[in-house]
């Protein structure tokens, strides 16, 4: 069967800002953290933890993300995201990764997160918007551009992100489509290989339940494109169709905890997407 994402299917993501200096060592680790997920979840289909979508992305953190001519500040940013097909999923991939390597997987995992970590859920949030009711998630390929962003919203606001960001779905599903086909010309058609907005409670402590609730919710964006001219096109098509991309600069002011713009897929379920 075809992998489809639904909405209100879990999520983990993670977003880490790292030196150059230990640009190899994280990079060891996705590796590791690759094969581990190829090895031991199923993809679409069959026994937990079954995932709908899994990919690390890597890029260069911008002065400002929103500008390609600003500059490099000299740090990676590392984004993974992570859908499951079932609530079942998360706690059976928790059970794998921890004996994993003698604990060092989810040892160095838990120690990155510490130095790097700008942004962690785990379980917390599910699928609140996507690119159709029944999203495919298969074609998402290594070297796809991507786009992330977190924001952190006050309870108090939500019903109107929650309004926000569904007119955003609106403007997706209307202008965009999930896609590889080089039939389809990005300036008139942006070709999306995945596209989420992740929403969730924001636990005092993300990897404790019993932590509390903050009085936050969050909103992650996650996109992958067939290629760079999709997010050109997208960026085109935004200001034209979707009103509220003119309201985008003074929310993230308000709520925008961390944004990238043009990284690459690195790391996915490999063999088992096809």
């Amino acid at each position: 069967p075809t992998p489809t994402m639904t909405k209100g299917c879990p999520t983990i993501h993670f977003v880490w800002i790292v030196p150059p200096s230990d640009e190899a060592a994280v990079d060891t680790w996705v590796a590791s953290h690759e094969a581990f997920m190829q090895e031991t979840h199923s993809f679409g289909a069959g026994p937990e933890p079954c995932m709908l979508k899994y990919y690390i992305a890597k890029g260069k953190e911008l002065n400002n993300p929103m500008n390609p001519e600003s500059g490099e500040t000299g740090n990676f940013i590392y984004t993974m995201s992570e859908v499951y097909k079932t609530a079942a999923g998360i706690p059976a991939h928790m059970e794998l990764a921890q004996p994993r390597d003698d604990g060092k997987l989810f040892g160095t995992l838990m120690e990155f997160n510490g130095k790097y970590g700008k942004w962690l859920d785990a379980g917390t949030a599910s699928v609140f918007t996507n690119i159709a009711d029944s999203e495919t998630t298969s074609i998402t390929a290594k070297g796809q551009p991507t786009i992330h962003c977190v924001q952190k919203v006050p309870k108090a606001d939500e019903q109107n992100m929650d309004a926000y960001w569904k007119s955003h779905e609106e403007f997706m599903r209307a202008t965009h489509v999930c896609s590889v086909d080089d039939s389809i010309k990005d300036e008139d058609t942006p070709r999306v290989t995945s596209f989420s907005i992740n929403k969730g409670v924001v636990l005092n402590d993300p990897l404790d339940p019993e932590s509390g609730d903050s009085g936050f919710v969050s909103y992650t964006m996650s996109e992958t494109y067939a290629a760079p001219s999709g997010i050109a096109g997208h960026f085109v098509k935004a200001p034209e169709h979707w009103p509220g991309f003119a309201e985008l600069p003074e929310i993230n002011e308000k709520y925008l905890l961390t944004i990238e713009i043009g990284s690459a897929v690195v790391a996915n379920m490999g063999d088992k997407m096809k």
